[in-house]
């Protein structure tokens, strides 16, 4: 969805950056699946190659952290949930209820922007574009992510690999993560589109236009349908490019 608002409103944007990008769900899955089978096999995992062919949909994301393919050198997401116990800005309730917003999601949450593919949705884009993929990465497979940025029109793109990860990058490998964000913001296409947000943030709020966003046809949550949403230039989310300044 990141990528849709970005070839929509590119004016709310420094850049794009994907992380675990999705392209086509379909390849997504194959891929997946082959790359599973292929090392249940290898490892003469019955248990694994019984609960792949019974319920591929079901099984699949289980085998894809026991063979290393979501949490690179890992077989689960217990080091996840560590990270989230350990850290200060969650209670423990925080969580241990955490596992509960995907299972929701997935049960309850419907993808309405319909069956075609993002590679054929957005094709160009008037803001840079980066991808951050971890070589080990087959819940979203980098193959696919550099050959959808490959075919990309946009003013700037570059896609980072990153060499000891699979699907969660900026958890595996956080200091160079943060290392890539950096160099996306000082790069001169990213530079300049920060620079222009913050001379907007300081022009006199009397001066301030006043953006009126339709809503799309993918989805009217926050809003009554037919009605327009307003958004102050100075808002939150038009100064996102704030982000990339702290860094």
């Amino acid at each position: 969805m990141g990528l849709i608002l970005a070839e929509r409103h590119p004016e709310w944007f420094a850049a794009y950056v994907g992380v675990g990008q999705v392209t086509q769900k379909d390849r997504e899955r194959a891929i997946a699946d082959k790359f599973l089978l292929a090392e249940a096999t290898r490892r003469n995992r019955s248990d694994a190659l019984a609960e792949l062919k019974a319920s591929p949909n079901d099984a699949r994301e289980k085998w894809l952290f026991e063979f290393g393919a979501e949490l690179h050198g890992q077989t689960s997401f217990v080091p996840l949930v560590l990270a989230g116990l350990l850290a200060p800005e969650y209670s423990l309730s925080d969580t241990l209820n955490t596992v509960k917003g995907p299972q929701y999601a997935s049960k309850h949450l419907q993808y309405d922007v319909g069956p075609i593919s993002i590679t054929e949705l957005v094709k160009k884009v008037q803001v840079p574009v980066f991808i951050v993929a971890g070589r080990f990465d087959y819940n979203t497979p980098t193959e696919l992510a550099r050959s959808y940025l490959d075919g990309l029109v946009a003013p700037c793109k570059k896609f980072f690999t990153f060499e000891h990860s699979a699907h969660f990058p900026f958890f595996e490998e956080p200091e160079q993560f943060l290392a890539t964000l950096r160099e996306i913001r000082d790069l001169p296409c990213v530079a300049e589109r920060i620079s222009r947000a913050q001379q907007e943030a300081l022009r006199p709020p009397d001066h301030q236009p006043t953006l009126v966003a339709a809503l799309p046809p993918y989805g009217r949550a926050g809003s009554t349908e037919g009605e327009p949403r307003r958004m102050p230039a100075s808002s939150p989310l038009m100064q996102a490019e704030s982000y990339l300044l702290r860094l």
